[in-house]
């Protein structure tokens, strides 16, 4: 099936379903402003994934997608979101807008920082190859996470659910646009999906 007839039905499987999360009309998801807690929307859980929601010192809501894979925000209060991670037994953290601040965070704190940043242009060839090393060869639970944890993170998301869990890029692309991503805006890192032509391991 081709790149722009998957999309056409995956926007069209979503429209039908109602099941588009649309952030709050203020929230900046492109910038990644650090969302106010009365502000967050959460998307419905389904059977494959587990909306955790806010939690304390990270932006936004997180996702739980097994019992290893976590998606959300960026830390914002570091000493509150240590204990929020840990609580997940969360050793590896996968940021996708790394930081000095969020370097000194995980050496203080003890988790393991594997820095894979990209723009909206998406992951290159060579993010995706060091996301799928980083997923095989470390220990314990793993959070991936951009600014807001929607759109970037998603995308990396979308990739783990794919190598790592055999779905089709359709079925990933379905539960992207569920839990906030957007097939229109998000494009060109949707196209990345493709192009890359991820397989399962």
């Amino acid at each position: 099936m081709d790149y722009l007839k998957s999309i056409t039905l995956v926007s069209l499987a979503l429209a039908a379903a109602s099941c588009r999360h649309t952030p709050p009309e203020s929230v900046d998801v492109v910038s990644g402003a650090t969302i106010p807690h009365n502000q967050i929307v959460l998307p419905p859980t389904n059977s494959h994934y587990h909306v955790r929601g806010h939690f304390e010192g990270l932006n936004n809501y997180v996702v739980k997608y097994s019992d290893t894979f976590y998606r959300g925000g960026q830390v914002y209060l570091e000493d509150i979101a240590a204990e929020s991670l840990q609580k997940c037994g969360i050793q590896t953290i996968v940021s996708i807008t790394p930081d000095h601040a969020e370097v000194a965070f995980c050496a203080s704190n003890g988790f393991a920082l594997v820095e894979i940043p990209f723009d909206k242009s998406g992951p290159t060839p060579a993010d995706y190859e060091l996301f799928f090393k980083t997923l095989e060869n470390a220990d314990g639970s793993f959070y991936v996470h951009c600014k807001s944890g929607t759109h970037r993170a998603g995308i990396l998301s979308a990739a783990y659910r794919i190598h790592s869990e055999g779905w089709s890029l359709e079925r990933a692309l379905v539960e992207y646009g569920r839990l906030g991503g957007d097939l229109k805006a998000d494009h060109e890192m949707i196209q990345t999906l493709h192009a890359t032509k991820i397989i399962s391991k």
